[in-house]
């Protein structure tokens, strides 16, 4: 099984006051997506911003 990482931000915005995920940014290694995130975080538009990364099998997506 090969396994893949994606790294990801993903913003955060303030609709009708409730916090709800704008749309994710897929990044190549990890500090881009730091460095996006943190960005994102800076947007007036949005309240905050999170960087992450998740490791899986392509194969197995979907499969519970």
């Amino acid at each position: 099984m090969a396994q893949v990482t994606y790294y990801v931000a993903l913003p955060f915005r303030n609709v009708d006051g409730e916090i709800a995920a704008g749309e994710p940014q897929q990044h190549r290694d990890a500090f881009k997506a730091r460095s996006a995130a943190a960005s994102l975080a800076n947007d007036p538009n949005n309240c905050g911003a999170v960087a992450f990364s998740r490791t899986g099998d392509p194969a197995l997506r979907g499969i519970r």
